[in-house]
């Protein structure tokens, strides 16, 4: 069973599914991960960089 889009652990079954679930994204909003095609992004490190690029932008302009 592939399910487009889930909010949980990954551990976490789908009640309705008979057999292994694959999920193209998962959003684990306790680990603050985001699974999207098998590949596990840490969204804490993502929004810091691109808070850091935009200080960096915003100190560039004065």
């Amino acid at each position: 069973m592939i399910i487009d889009s889930n909010v949980g652990p990954l551990q976490t079954s789908a009640s309705v599914a008979s057999g292994p679930i694959a999920y193209m994204r998962n959003f684990d909003p306790v680990r603050f991960t985001l699974v999207f095609r098998d590949e596990e992004y840490q969204i804490r490190d993502i929004a810091k960089a691109i808070n850091d690029l935009a200080q960096k932008i915003q100190n560039s302009y004065y």
